[in-house]
């Protein structure tokens, strides 16, 4: 660095790329195939609102937390294409229910292909 300064760097890629890989462990993905790539955001045939789905345990609660609290910082680090994904999702932090514990994943799957 030019005369001595010192300082550290934080890109949103590499944000991007850490995140993933906390998003493999937190989904306890096995193989590669859990996390293919998606084209789309969120899939257009599943509703988010339907009570139908099983409730979130107490563990994958947390863990569905902690994945759109990395989704709201990818969103804020300028990836302006998943904010309304991340948004309806964290409309659910209350009551998770299976059905946005998928759709989470799948963002992932999204940004895994379009990094």
């Amino acid at each position: 660095m030019p005369h001595g300064i010192r300082g550290f760097l934080l890109s949103a890629h590499t944000y991007l790329m850490q995140a993933l890989s906390t998003a493999r462990v937190l989904s306890d993905y096995d193989t590669q195939d859990d996390l293919k790539g998606r084209n789309t955001v969120l899939d257009d045939h599943n509703r988010y609102d339907d009570d139908s789905s099983d409730l979130l345990n107490e563990q994958f609660h947390k863990k569905y937390l902690q994945l759109v609290g990395m989704l709201n910082w990818i969103s804020a680090l300028g990836r302006v294409d998943i904010t309304y994904a991340t948004r309806n999702l964290a409309r659910y932090n209350a009551a998770s229910r299976v059905v946005h514990w998928e759709a989470a994943k799948h963002v992932f799957g999204y940004l895994k292909k379009h990094p």
